[in-house]
């Protein structure tokens, strides 16, 4: 059973959609794909055998995992190799198990299986500006992945959302402390676009997903009834930008 499992996976992986050798920005669970192999898998092999298809079939220029530490807010230290990631069971064995480069931001880390990320042009004390990682990525063909999710997400839209300037958010500094691979510190105030409390500022994720999906921006496929769900990160900017101009408030599920 375990065998024809792989085998039916390996199967969608060779003839799924998705683009091949680009940058791919890889939201994902785990359990829902657990559940097709009747648990017969522990997290380690099915995030192993989820990597190794990955490679195998879709020959990524890299891939890139968030591992966001939203605590680094309140705890002001983060800690560049050892801090768990918050986004889920994936993307926290993915951490323990291999030596991917980290990118050192305290709360929008990402995995980075090639090391892409890993030069001196990418500032990490903010979270979305213009030379953030999501700046950096604007422009790069990459592609936003979301595997057996739930809902809709895509972390580059805050970015979109800050280029804008909408009135739902605001800068605010954090400060704290940042340790490296090398064993040196850091001491740094992190500038990040956050919510304003004072509003519901929940984004309409089903909307959004429609209106991709009507426009022929975002492609999904099937695997025994789950979503795996992809589209361009340029494009999803575009259409974004589009939206807010249009109306500021078109991502919120409650009107201002």
């Amino acid at each position: 059973m375990k065998m024809k499992n792989i085998k039916k996976l390996e199967t969608f992986f060779k003839t799924w959609d998705l683009p091949k050798n680009k940058i791919i920005i890889l939201h994902s669970s785990l359990k829902p794909i657990m559940r097709i192999f009747d648990n017969n898998y522990s997290y380690v092999e099915l995030t192993q055998i989820i990597i190794d298809c990955f490679y195998r079939y879709n020959s990524p220029k890299t891939l890139l995992i968030p591992t966001y530490t939203y605590s680094f807010s309140k705890s002001g230290i983060h800690h560049q190799k050892f801090s768990r990631s918050e986004t889920g069971r994936f993307s926290e064995e993915v951490r323990k198990q291999y030596n991917f480069y980290r990118t050192p931001n305290p709360v929008f880390s990402h995995l980075d299986s090639e090391g892409l990320l890993n030069e001196d042009g990418i500032i990490h004390n903010n979270a979305f500006g213009r030379k953030s990682v999501f700046g950096y990525l604007h422009h790069k063909d990459a592609v936003v992945v979301n595997m057996a999710l739930e809902n809709f997400v895509a972390s580059p839209i805050h970015y979109i959302e800050q280029c804008f300037d909408v009135k739902y958010r605001y800068f605010k500094y954090f400060p704290g402390v940042i340790y490296y691979y090398d064993g040196n510190y850091e001491n740094i105030e992190f500038e990040y676009f956050v919510r304003c409390l004072d509003y519901d500022t929940e984004w309409d994720r089903e909307k959004i997903k429609r209106d991709l999906i009507i426009h022929d921006y975002m492609s999904i496929s099937d695997y025994d009834g789950i979503e795996f769900r992809w589209l361009y990160y340029d494009e999803l900017f575009d259409f974004i930008t589009k939206k807010l101009n249009d109306n500021e408030e078109y991502l919120l599920k409650t009107p201002l």
